[in-house]
């Protein structure tokens, strides 16, 4: 006997209402069958609406521009592209909502986004935790082609994933990286104000990315071109770079006008404001030094 919906599932199935399918709303309800779902639907008395026509720009990814070449490269990351439904997809953590509607917008989709919440585990010792994601779904032949011919982005990439060697213009390079930073990249910056920059991905697409940023912020002295490069498995690579080289890099980077992840490059800004570790220096001792002088 099938256990009794919980006002969350319930949720989940009217805010994904618009999904049109059945099959469609078994993705945000995965422990519900196909009946199972269609019976709700009855219950409930859920009908979906008139069908939202979309202006999509079809060509966006046709011609070469900085904010064309961004989302690229943050689709190449995280995006999964549908080669039978002719569709793009994007779907991000709650957090980086504000991400997925800008994508949208830029798309042309100005629609409602999807919502999902999910049970998983990090690690396997760890618990199970829910996770909620948004995510949107863009149709169009001309953009899953144009991705494929311009920038080597298909079906099933994450272990295949090319570089996309057709650029020829290095300034249209620069914000395929910063979006690909976006999605399959790391910036840390540790407790001494000491920055780092990391990625990964396929051995290909990881060299072509350091070759880039040898150019833009050239190695000094002796230097190992594979040392900071590590294997994670058969076919994920890490590159990093770290310390003056990584920031360096950063403030050109942060200086490129695309959209970026606040809360990842929020931390460049912090570290190429020194007067803002002084500050917290500064404070530090005159702390210090009170407590010696009263304590």
């Amino acid at each position: 006997m099938a256990s009794r919906w919980s006002l969350k599932e319930i949720e989940i199935l009217k805010n994904n209402i618009e999904a049109n399918s059945v099959t469609k709303l078994m993705e945000f309800l995965p422990e519900r069958t196909y009946h199972g779902i269609a019976e709700m639907k009855r219950k409930l008395q859920l009908k979906v609406g008139p069908r939202k026509l979309y202006q999509i720009n079809k060509t966006f990814f046709k011609e070469y521009s900085l904010l064309s070449s961004y989302w690229a490269g943050f689709l190449a990351a995280d995006g999964c592209i549908k080669e039978k439904e002719h569709q793009i997809s994007l779907r991000l953590a709650a957090t980086d909502r504000e991400h997925v509607i800008l994508f949208a917008k830029t798309m042309g989709h100005n629609g409602d986004l999807k919502t999902n919440t999910e049970k998983r585990k990090l690690l396997p010792h760890l618990a199970e935790k829910e996770y909620s994601n948004v995510n949107v779904n863009i149709c169009g032949k001309e953009l899953v082609n144009d991705l494929w011919l311009n920038y080597n982005i298909g079906a099933k990439k994450s272990l295949t994933l090319e570089p996309p060697i057709q650029i020829t213009n290095f300034d249209v390079k620069l914000p395929f990286i910063i979006g690909y930073i976006d999605g399959d990249g790391t910036i840390s910056l540790s407790q001494s104000n000491r920055i780092s920059l990391a990625v990964i991905g396929t051995e290909k697409m990881i060299l072509w990315i350091k070759d880039i940023i040898d150019i833009l912020v050239p190695p000094i002295g002796h230097f190992n071109p594979q040392v900071n490069i590590e294997k994670q498995n058969s076919k994920i690579f890490r590159y990093k770079v770290t310390g003056n080289r990584a920031l360096k890099i950063l403030r050109i980077l942060n200086d490129i006008s695309v959209p970026k992840l606040k809360r990842k490059w929020d931390k460049v800004g912090f570290a190429i404001e020194p007067i803002y570790r002084n500050d917290y220096l500064s404070n530090s001792l005159s702390v210090k030094r009170a407590g010696r002088k009263f304590g």
